[in-house]
């Protein structure tokens, strides 16, 4: 991946894997997902949500084409690439 300015690239700059979490305010499976995700975010302070309302070229970077996704970066590279709704067991996995 390229550099990311702000915050939100210092973050992903930092060793280790960081699950990033494409949502959409109006999508029916993120409005679900969302409120699990910040549940785990307490046990993986890694997990970094992105609202495709906002932030559509942080999107765009990562080639986020639909909602809910989940990536895994990985010392600056990505890992894994999921798309639609996901248990919290398989969200876990991924951070483990």
């Amino acid at each position: 991946i390229g550099p990311i300015e702000g915050t939100f690239g210092k973050n992903l700059a930092q060793r280790g894997k960081h699950l990033l979490y494409f949502y959409s305010p109006s999508c029916s499976a993120c409005k679900t997902m969302t409120p699990r995700l910040e549940v785990l975010k307490q046990e993986f302070p890694n997990i970094h949500n992105v609202n495709l309302a906002t932030d559509m070229d942080i999107g765009r970077t990562f080639g986020v084409m639909g909602t809910p996704s989940v990536v895994v970066v990985e010392d600056q590279k990505i890992s894994a690439y999921h798309v639609g709704a996901k248990s919290d067991q398989f969200l876990r996995s991924l951070l483990i």
